[in-house]
């Protein structure tokens, strides 16, 4: 992969952090991509600061989707990166996830990469994002 190449999620957008952690999966991108009330989506969150953004950290999760795409933050994640209700993250969709499917063996070459159940998150480097979006990419 050259320097110029650019990876490209499924679909890349912003959300804002409501109460309770919730953060919606826009309706159009869930019609697109037939993701159903109960489907897991595995996503990077990006916390992000300032126009343009800049993104402070990277995190690989596995969410379930529920009524109208609304998606629970785990508690743990909010407290270990700071994200307060009204913060807007940026959310790349990398796939849908047979529930509650938690190996993904196409991620099983990036070390240190292991989504544990109770958990449900697991931090990135801009490497290993990259990688995972190339990865990500090759499966049908």
């Amino acid at each position: 992969m050259t320097e110029e190449q650019v990876i490209e999620p499924l679909a890349k957008f912003h959300v804002k952090v409501y109460s309770q952690h919730r953060i919606t999966f826009p309706k159009e991108t869930r019609e697109v991509y037939n993701i159903q009330e109960g489907d897991y989506v595995l996503v990077v969150l990006r916390k992000i600061i300032g126009s343009p953004p800049t993104i402070l950290k990277r995190i690989l999760l596995l969410l379930k989707v529920s009524k109208n795409g609304v998606m629970v933050l785990p508690a743990k994640l909010i407290k270990e990166y700071e994200i307060s209700v009204g913060d807007i993250v940026e959310i790349l969709f990398l796939r849908r996830v047979p529930a509650p499917k938690v190996h993904i063996p196409e991620l099983s070459s990036i070390k240190t990469l292991n989504i544990s159940r109770d958990k449900g998150f697991v931090p990135i480097s801009e490497a290993q994002e990259k990688e995972i979006l190339l990865l990500s990419k090759n499966v049908k």
